[in-house]
Parts: C-alpha cells; structure tokens; sequence
C-alpha cells in the first residue's frame, strides 16, 4: 500500500509541472519503488495493470476533450461505419461509376452510328447519285439574229420531272404531258425506260454526273444526236383570276367524258382556276392548269393558260340536261 501511496504522489508531482519543461532528476525513493525483485513480480503485475488501465482512461478523457463529448458520447459529426457498411458503400459507388461509364459508351456508340449513316447518305446521295430522279431542262442555249447566247424564260422553260415513284412528266408553263420511266432488269446503272407520249418511247443508255452542289449533267442516246440535260429547280408561272369573275351554276363543278379508251374531264373551280385533262390514244396522258371566266350571252368559256406562251382559248358551251355540260359538241357528265 505504500508503494502505492508513493506512486500516486509522483503522478500528482508530475502533473503540477508545465508541460514545456523537462523532468531533469527522479528521486531515489521513486526509482526504489520502481526496483524490481523476485518477492515483489505480483505487486508489479498488478501495477502494470493498473498503469494500463489508467492510459486508456487518460486517451478516453482525451478524446472526449478533443471531440467536445462525454464520456461513452460520440459526436454526430462523425459517421463512425462498420467494415460492412464502409464495404457496401464502396461496392454501391462503384456499380454507380460503372453504370456511368456504360451511359457514356452507349451514348458514344449512338452518336457514331448516327453520324456514320449521315456520312453514307450525304456521299451515296450527294457525290454518288447517278439516278435519273429528279427535275432536268435541256442543256443548251438558243442563238439570236446578233449571235449571243441566251436562255429561255421560266415561263416558257421546259421541265424533265422523273419522280422517285416512277411517274414522270414534262412540264411546259401550265401544261403537263404525263407518263412513265423505269430501270430495267438488266443494265439498270446504263439504261432507263422512259415513255412521254410525243418525247420518249423506248429503251435509252443514260450516263449521270456531277453532284448537287456543282450541278448534275445528264445525257440520254438516241437514235439521232444524244440530249443533254442540266439539273434543275422547276418553277410554275403564276396565272391571276380575273377581277371580272363571276362563278356560273351551268359552269362550276366537274365534267367527264369516257368512250373506246378516250377520256376527258373539265374541272371548273368556284375560285376562278380550272384543270383540263384528257387520256387519249393519239395525245396521250395530258393536264392543263389555268383560269377562266364565262361570258353568259356568249356562251363561252374564256381560259387562260401556259404553253409555250400565254394562252387566251374561248371555249363554246351549252348547257344539255341537269347534269350535262355540252363543250366542243361533246356531252360531258357531271362528276357528283
């Protein structure tokens, strides 16, 4: 007991001296408390223990003076894990980095397949377009009495249209001329099938070149010279209805006539425009666009479309049953 008492003594010694001071001397009866002898190794276990005890006391006080806690209270500062959770949270952040990395390559992968099927379309369909589709005038100049080269007017220009479903026209002002081209099965990047009653009824080697940024040149062999042709943009001239229209019952609506083959129809619209189309075995498949006006006392119809120039065609009528429209000596029949 009194080593012990001796031993507590020293701590409380200790403990008045400042901490930036050193220890220079022990005293002779605290290093004889310390000696250790045969007879006394229980009294000095027993010490041991209770120097260690005392330590983790003194670092349990030290804590809490640091973190601002009590004893056994942690501060909710600090999220103290356990190895489990500490491993959850490193497995769930990285499902989440490899989900982010996969979002990135999937959306990369996207984005390149995009702009490879962009790439293919622009040069398959910009630079390498050899098809015949698309709208053509002829490529050439007409020549005056002073010998200087000049083009003709959108008004009498005369338009090539392959459309992509195979149906195909040419087009003079507000006239139209229909018909039909296609590839054939053998040869199909050499020759084309066109037939434009009038223009083109056959088999004919084509070659296509340029692109639609310099321009696409086209020539078609004949039998005579070939026919060169230049890409174009197609423009329809503009007719105005007249201020004097007046619509008339006996006139406005739709009129048809059919017999052996033959067909015709007039269409007569309450804004003052009008179609005229006609499927015959000598002029073919033909449409004309205009305006018109009715002379009542007359009994004319007055249109007005686009050929080659302007048009000015009084068309005699007479008015036949209810549904009967009388043009030309023709009885047409009204279309309900």
């Amino acid at each position: 007991m009194e080593d012990f008492e001796k031993i507590e003594n020293n701590e409380a010694e200790t403990a008045e001296i400042p901490e930036n001071e050193e220890v220079t001397a022990v005293s002779e009866d605290t290093a004889e408390d310390f000696a250790v002898t045969e007879n006394s190794e229980e009294e000095n276990t027993v010490s041991e223990d209770t120097t260690e005890e005392n330590a983790v006391t003194d670092s349990a006080d030290d804590l809490n003076a640091v973190f601002g806690g009590e004893e056994d209270t942690v501060s909710p500062e600090f999220d103290f894990k356990t190895e489990n959770e500490e491993t959850a949270d490193i497995s769930e952040n990285a499902k989440k980095g490899k989900f982010n990395k996969s979002l990135i390559i999937a959306t990369i992968v996207v984005l390149a397949a995009a702009l490879a099927g962009a790439a293919y379309f622009l040069i398959s369909n910009v630079f390498f377009d050899n098809s015949i589709a698309g709208t053509w005038v002829l490529d050439q100049k007409t020549s005056t009495a002073d010998e200087k080269s000049t083009t003709k007017s959108e008004d009498d220009m005369v338009y090539f249209n392959f459309n992509k479903d195979q149906t195909a026209d040419l087009s003079m002002g507000t006239v139209k001329i229909k018909g039909t081209w296609s590839y054939p099965k053998k040869d199909a990047d050499k020759k084309v099938n066109i037939d434009i009653s009038g223009y083109f009824s056959g088999s004919y080697e084509y070659k296509v070149e340029g692109n639609m940024f310099s321009g696409k040149k086209m020539t078609i062999k004949t039998q005579g010279d070939p026919i060169k042709f230049k890409s174009a943009t197609p423009v329809t001239p503009e007719l105005k209805v007249s201020d004097k229209f007046k619509p008339s019952s006996d006139v406005t609506g739709k009129w048809k006539y059919e017999e052996s083959g033959n067909k015709i129809i007039y269409t007569f619209n309450n804004d003052g425009t009008f179609t005229y189309s006609m499927e015959t075995q000598i002029y073919g498949n033909r449409e004309y666009y205009g305006v018109y006006t009715v002379d009542t006392k007359k009994k004319n119809i007055n249109a007005t479309y686009i050929q080659d120039k302007k048009i000015d065609a009084p068309i005699p009528y007479q008015k036949g049953k209810a549904d009967e429209l009388i043009i030309g000596g023709v009885t047409l029949k009204k279309v309900k």
